[in-house]
């Protein structure tokens, strides 16, 4: 018989989209994410920075910062989609993730997905470490 895993961790991951990525896009991922890490026992709160006035203050130490980018940095390989950024500082401030949605785009449309999901997973992948 198995038994459902007890939420042990509750995190907030606050999200910055310069690349634009169209909302239901967002929420989709957001979505994707979030079953993804309730099997791993972690709630998933999210906040839209560009209309929360939440994102202003530091972080605190179950906060994580998610960057979408509309561009792929040129140091990346052409098949990354992201990466994660982890300092050594006191809470790990100035840590961040960051998905490329010009990549998720181009893997989705290419192995014809919905970018949705594509973007759900990429983002987990990248939060997660």
């Amino acid at each position: 018989m198995l038994h459902s895993l007890a939420l042990v961790l509750a995190i907030t991951v606050r999200v910055l989209n310069p690349a634009h990525v169209p909302m239901r896009t967002v929420t989709a991922a957001e979505k994707s994410a979030a079953a993804i890490f309730r099997k791993a026992g972690v709630d998933v709160k999210w906040i839209d920075c560009d209309a929360s006035e939440a994102c202003r203050g530091e972080p605190g130490p179950t906060e994580l910062w998610l960057h979408l980018l509309d561009k792929r940095p040129a140091t990346l390989s052409r098949d990354t989609l992201g990466y994660t950024l982890l300092t050594h500082a006191p809470h790990n401030e100035g840590g961040y993730a960051a998905v490329s949605w010009e990549a998720i785009r181009h893997l989705a449309d290419s192995i014809e997905v919905d970018a949705g999901p594509l973007l759900g997973v990429t983002m987990t992948h990248e939060l997660g470490h």
